[in-house]
């Protein structure tokens, strides 16, 4: 209907078709693939009351409407179907969410969107798919008019808030961030006239430390304006000290406002009374002329050669103005990470034309380039501060600059590169991996260390544990060998690692740049043993009977040559979960010893060596007594003679180490031989 009231509109790029939430009769868009006018018959979308809209400006495909108290829905086909987009989002509901609910998003980055509830802000790195919170405990003032908008200038700042206001009882301030929603700061309240709850926050398109915070009541300011991000405001509507506006500005309810970013001196805000304009930067205002009704208008956007207004009784508008200018997308950080060599490497997603990009660490330039085009690239430096760093990719046209979202990494000095590795994990101090959540410990059903996720894994979490030393990929024998058991949440029946009904997963994953992994067999879950699968739909936990043995030729996704790190990955989504995963006896290009690990389980004598070939001139002895006993270790030639020799005393029960230091042995084979109360054992070893 041309009398439809609408709160939020949007358009999709590139196209004259338009979507707008409607007060009381859900979400509508025009007809795809058809240009939208007075006549269109438009598609119900979404039911509930209608509120603000957002078309991603990069995908025509995805688009997020919302309903009363934060019911988001996203599409990534059209429109053709809605599922929820609130994954995450626990400010929902009468209680805590918002009743009119606003999204605050950047068309130069189109995917991250904003909300805002009654515990404060709330950011989707992945247009809605879900939701992280940035809490805001003092001074936030929960209303039905909460807004939160990004900068258009620069999308790292985030205003948000309900109001300004001293009240002892609902104090309210607005607040900013400047680190793309990570944290905020509250800025000053306007001093000069008594306020309250605001109708509207709006930013600048070309200074990014400049906002506008709209009011409705009768005789006091309605715009005021910072340039310096809060720390003071000025009155634009003429209402300071007076009941009555001194430049024109009707005193009138406002709802939004925007600045005409080919013409700044041109400011546009939406009133209950239709669209009221300045050309002259604030400083005097009148009724715009053009044809607009005079309905209120509550929402304006640039997209394309347009400006989109939604009105409340006579639908969308549109306003064409071929000096718009194009939009610039910004950088995007797809990953970052240190290469196998030490080398920081930052893959960035560079989404328009640039003059040049430059890649930040804590503010400091750690790479430059000149004039790139639309492209993923890696991004390389030589080195990084040790300790916490934040890195950021900005790109710059015509000297204004398009930010990226920030991302934080640990500076790491890399080990040296290696052969092989092994390891049993019978030792807990263990300083091999880094990596949250999983950890080297003896748990309850298994005799011996191993690697354990958390029992029970969280949901809705990716954790990851990746052993830092390198490994170069050997020319033949190149295998990735280690028990485990995955007893984690699986997908529906006949689906297949990588698509959207594989729930949780596990996998092992290699990288020759730290950014870019693959997997060296597919991900899997409890199906991938029968047994495990059992013990999953029981509800019970893992055990030392459930181990399998997975053997994995490297040759299959590396080249000899490769230096490659390696990880362990555990996945889950936002449902259930089970018991978790548990790796033990990894050998890495390395013969697994024969018999020695399940001797170790039925407590038999037994030995062996690690890395063998010896590496760096180490090599650990691992043996296993039935009972206390002296022990004598030697260690002959390939002639037989003896070239090391040492009494290692009397040892406890249980299993034991000793190292071997390769300084004192020529290349060659050599045979290690055990002797104690339990026997005499021997075993060869190989110096490189």
């Amino acid at each position: 209907y041309n009398t439809t009231q609408f709160y939020g509109a949007d358009k999709k790029p590139g196209a004259n078709e338009y979507i707008g939430g409607a007060q009381d009769n859900g979400t509508w868009r025009s007809p795809a693939s058809a240009e939208a006018s007075a006549t269109s018959k438009y598609l119900r979308q979404l039911g509930g009351d209608g509120f603000e809209v957002v078309w991603n400006a990069a995908d025509g495909n995805k688009i997020v409407g919302s309903s009363q108290y934060n019911g988001f829905a996203r599409t990534t086909n059209g429109g053709a179907n809605w599922i929820s987009a609130v994954s995450g989002l626990t400010d929902t509901g009468s209680e805590k969410g918002v009743f009119i609910s606003r999204l605050g998003n950047s068309k130069s980055n189109p995917d991250v969107l904003f909300a805002v509830g009654s515990t404060g802000v709330w950011t989707s790195e992945n247009f809605g798919e879900s939701w992280t919170s940035t809490p805001i405990t003092s001074n936030w003032g929960f209303s039905s008019f909460l807004d939160v908008e990004v900068s258009l200038s620069n999308a790292q700042i985030v205003w948000a808030g309900s109001g300004m206001s001293n009240s002892e009882t609902t104090p309210r301030k607005v607040h900013v961030s400047t680190d793309g929603g990570l944290t905020f700061n509250t800025t000053v309240n306007y001093a000069k006239a008594s306020l309250g709850v605001l109708t509207g926050i709006a930013t600048h398109p070309l200074e990014d430390s400049t906002a506008y915070v709209l009011f409705s009541f009768a005789g006091r300011p309605k715009v005021l304006k910072t340039t310096n991000l809060g720390q003071s405001w000025t009155d634009l509507s003429g209402f300071e000290g007076r009941t009555a506006s001194s430049n024109g500005f009707p005193d009138v309810a406002v709802y939004t406002l925007l600045v005409h970013p080919h013409d700044p001196n041109t400011i546009w805000i939406g009133s209950e009374i239709g669209l009221i304009e300045s050309t002259n930067g604030g400083q005097s205002w009148a009724l715009a002329s053009g044809g607009i009704p005079r309905v209120s208008i509550w929402d304006m956007k640039v997209v394309d050669d347009q400006i989109v207004l939604a009105t409340h009784a006579r639908g969308i508008w549109t306003a064409t103005i071929p000096e718009l200018p194009a939009l610039i997308f910004s950088p995007e950080i797809k990953g970052i990470g240190f290469s196998p060599e030490g080398v920081f490497t930052c893959s960035a997603r560079l989404k328009s034309n640039y003059d040049s990009t430059k890649v930040f660490a804590n503010g400091n330039a750690i790479v430059v380039i000149r004039s790139t085009a639309v492209a993923d690239t890696l991004l390389k430096a030589t080195s990084l501060e040790e300790g916490s760093n934040s890195i950021q990719v900005i790109s710059y046209v015509n000297g204004r600059a398009y930010y990226s979202r920030l991302k934080s990494i640990q500076g790491i000095a890399v080990e040296p590169s290696v052969l092989s590795y092994s390891n049993i994990f019978n030792s807990l101090a263990n300083d091999d991996f880094s990596g949250t959540d999983f950890s080297i410990r003896k748990v309850t059903g298994f005799d011996n260390g191993a690697i354990h996720s958390p029992h029970s894994y969280l949901a809705k979490k990716e954790i990851i544990f990746q052993l830092k030393k390198p490994i170069v990929i050997a020319q033949s024998n190149a295998l990735f060998q280690y028990d485990d058991v995955a007893i984690v949440e699986p997908g529906e029946p006949n689906t297949v690692y990588g698509g959207a009904d594989f729930y949780d997963y596990v996998v092992v994953e290699g990288s020759t740049d730290g950014v870019n992994w693959k997997p060296i067999e597919p991900g899997y879950d409890a199906r991938f043993k029968s047994n495990w699968l059992a013990v999953y739909n029981d509800k019970k936990a893992g055990a030392k009977s459930l181990f399998t043995f997975h053997s994995i030729d490297l040759l299959q996704t590396f080249s000899p040559g490769d230096i490659v790190f390696f990880r362990f990955r555990l996945f889950s989504d936002d449902n259930e979960v089970g018991w978790g995963w548990v790796i033990d006896n990894l050998y890495i290009q390395e013969t697994k010893p024969l018999g020695f690990d399940e001797d170790i389980l039925s407590n038999k004598f037994s030995m062996q060596t690690y890395p063998n070939p010896m590496l760096n001139n180490e090599t650990t002895i691992e043996f296993y007594l039935t009972k206390s006993s002296p022990v004598d270790l030697k260690i002959y030639n390939s002639a037989g003679g003896i070239v090391f020799y040492n009494s290692l005393m009397n040892r406890p029960k249980g299993l034991q180490t000793f190292k071997i230091n390769g300084l004192l042995l020529n290349p060659g084979v050599y045979f290690i031989n055990l002797k104690s109360k339990d026997g005499v054992i021997t075993r060869k070893l190989v110096v490189n």
